[in-house]
């Protein structure tokens, strides 16, 4: 029998874990070419393999102005590539990658991915974890609308967080949610609470073992 712990207990877990994970899931770093201000690297992460070349390098500068995002230098294979125009925090580029390795500088971090389909399997590195995100949109590319709020501010693109966990269930019906989770959907108020949704090497996109998701709230 597993004893229900206090929401404020159940919560405290849940940022600690998130914030574990992600510290090593993403990249943060300050240089000059960022004006002093952090920039976090969301997708993809470092030494991974990605199973499409289409792709969203995808990035966030909180505090930061477009201004000073637009002019951190981005280079794929040494050749500059630009931003798409995205309001800050949001740094985003849309890439086509061929299959094989490929070398991404943001300003003065590196990140080195190797691109997979059935011809390079035999290249791909081993120990390297396969990243994988949420699908949604067209052609290919991600969708920020599909979870996120989206405006329009001065000819860029202003992207909110999703409201709640009900936008997931635009897609995704409460009876399968029961099904797949053995567990209802109260008490989670996201479900970012165990899923990364921007990417994650492990089955369903988890941040962490189910085991270990499992002991926020039960013994």
């Amino acid at each position: 029998m597993h004893r229900r712990k206090s929401s404020s207990y159940f919560w405290l877990c849940a940022v600690a874990l998130v914030s574990a994970v992600s510290g090593c899931s993403t990249r943060a770093f300050r240089n000059e070419d960022t004006g002093g201000i952090s920039l976090r690297v969301i997708f993809p992460a470092e030494q991974c393999i990605v199973e499409s070349g289409k792709l969203e390098l995808l990035c966030v500068m909180p505090g930061s102005v477009p201004s000073v995002a637009s002019r951190v230098p981005l280079r794929v294979d040494g050749k500059p590539r630009s931003w798409e125009p995205y309001q800050t925090p949001i740094l985003l580029s849309r890439l086509e990658l061929a299959p094989g390795w490929h070398d991404v500088t943001i300003g003065v971090k590196h990140l080195r991915i190797f691109v997979l389909n059935s011809t390079e399997a035999d290249r791909a590195p081993r120990g390297w974890p396969v990243l994988k995100s949420h699908p949604g949109g067209n052609n290919g590319w991600k969708d920020c609308a599909v979870c996120h709020q989206v405006t329009d501010e001065d000819g860029r693109a202003a992207v909110g967080d999703p409201e709640d966990s009900s936008i997931c269930f635009q897609c995704h019906s409460s009876v399968e949610f029961e099904l797949t989770h053995l567990h209802t959907e109260a008490p989670f108020a996201s479900c970012e609470v165990c899923h990364a949704i921007h990417g994650s090497s492990r089955p369903s996109l988890l941040i962490a073992p189910v085991k270990e998701l499992c002991t926020l709230c039960h013994d």
